[in-house]
């Protein structure tokens, strides 16, 4: 998230630093609001007397709905929390008008309580948190996760092939000026 982890705000850096006290609920009912809509993920967490609500809504094939984010970021507005924060996960773009109009998206970007974050941008993250897996089981499970969001946003078949096209052209000047043309 790219606005959290930038932001200097001490509360948040509390809520960073605290992480194992965060629930993940997912299809979460936006009851406080009374729109009985779901939020897709929906991450809570207290620590100390602050409470922290992070909505994230995950668009990677449907479009958006009417007033979707508005809702849920009424959601977050309702539930009294001391930071909020709305996550719209899409590769193929901003949030529509008809989620929330652009000059409340620009207020919320200005406050620091929305993110775009695309799947391609996830890749870089997970990779970095392979790093510091010790579970083999998780390990294997960001390695798929990696792999589907390379073929199904990045266009990549599978990363060995392209590693050995890669190793194909680069064997000689020929093979360069070569994959150039096709290029």
């Amino acid at each position: 998230l790219p606005n959290i982890q930038n932001h200097q705000d001490k509360i948040w850096q509390n809520y960073l630093t605290n992480l194992s006290n965060t629930a993940v609920i997912t299809e979460q009912t936006t009851t406080a609001s009374q729109t009985n809509r779901r939020m897709d993920i929906y991450l809570s967490a207290k620590t100390s007397d602050e409470t922290f609500g992070i909505c994230i809504e995950n668009k990677p094939y449907a479009g958006d709905q009417p007033d979707q984010l508005t809702d849920h970021y009424n959601e977050l507005e309702n539930r009294n929390l001391t930071c909020k924060h709305l996550v719209y996960l899409s590769e193929y773009g901003e949030p529509s008008g008809y989620s929330v109009k652009a000059e409340v998206l620009d207020i919320w970007r200005n406050e620091k309580v929305f993110s775009h974050v695309t799947y391609t941008m996830l890749v870089d993250w997970l990779t970095e948190c392979r790093k510091d897996c010790q579970n083999q089981s998780v390990t294997e499970f960001i390695n798929q996760f990696i792999k589907f969001i390379q073929k199904q946003f990045m266009g990549v078949e599978d990363m060995n092939e392209q590693e050995l096209i890669l190793e194909g052209m680069m064997k000689n000047s020929e093979s360069i000026a070569s994959a150039i043309k096709v290029s």
